[in-house]
């Protein structure tokens, strides 16, 4: 099964919107979260070295620019985020 990535005009513009805006200043977090020491060194901290890892792959297979990589990476953050300004300007 293969990925296939679709970015749309708005994806890119919001991806703009992110860089510019740093995403930490719109999230809009209901409850505070902490992950445990466990999933720290469990679930969190292979997640982590999974996604360090296929970045890695993507840009040995495709020579893109770690800016490639970033605007890919905040277009995945953007279907997490909870905006305010999200369709705004």
């Amino acid at each position: 099964m293969g990925i296939v990535l679709y970015i749309s005009t708005k994806n890119i513009y919001f991806v703009g919107y992110l860089s510019k805006n740093k995403i930490n200043n719109n999230l809009n977090m209901n409850k505070p979260y902490s992950f445990s020491i466990d999933q720290m060194n469990g679930i969190v901290e292979d997640t982590y070295a999974k996604i360090i890892n296929e970045c890695e792959n993507l840009k040995k297979n495709t020579n893109c620019p770690n800016e490639q990589v970033l605007a890919l990476l905040s277009v995945i953050a953007s279907n997490y985020a909870n905006t305010t300004e999200k369709n705004e300007n």
